[in-house]
């Protein structure tokens, strides 16, 4: 299979020093460009890690959501975004943050894969929210 190219993978960059990021997540019903901010005073609190920004219709910045910093079932932290604001009504988009494939934990460039959770029906959460 062909390598498909960066330009449509949902995806994140950090800066050398983790203080903020910037990141595009394309999905069949969301395609939008944000930058992350890390929060000086979350470290040891219950408040996320970023706040993430994306841009109204005019250009204005505005809050559209978050970075949390998790725990997997190891104890190990791992990073989760979340998107409530997504301009479309009812719609919110959370995702997992991860290496890309090749590519190591530290890397500034790391891979959002969206959560998905399915339904008793068989539809995810993202076909229920949109009938």
């Amino acid at each position: 299979m062909p390598r498909l190219p960066d330009a449509i993978m949902s995806h994140i960059l950090f800066t050398p020093d983790r203080e903020e990021a910037n990141g595009r997540i394309a999905t069949m019903w969301l395609d939008l460009d944000f930058t992350a901010l890390r929060d000086p005073d979350a470290a040891g609190t219950d408040r996320p890690l970023y706040r993430v920004y994306g841009k109204s219709p005019r250009g204005a910045l505005i809050e559209i959501g978050a970075i949390w910093e998790r725990l997997n079932r190891h104890r190990e932290p791992y990073l989760a975004i979340s998107i409530s604001d997504t301009g479309i009504k009812d719609r919110s988009f959370s995702g997992n943050i991860g290496r890309l494939p090749g590519g190591s934990h530290d890397d500034l460039r790391q891979g959002i894969m969206e959560n998905r959770h399915s339904g008793a029906n068989g539809t995810s959460r993202s076909d229920r929210d949109a009938a």
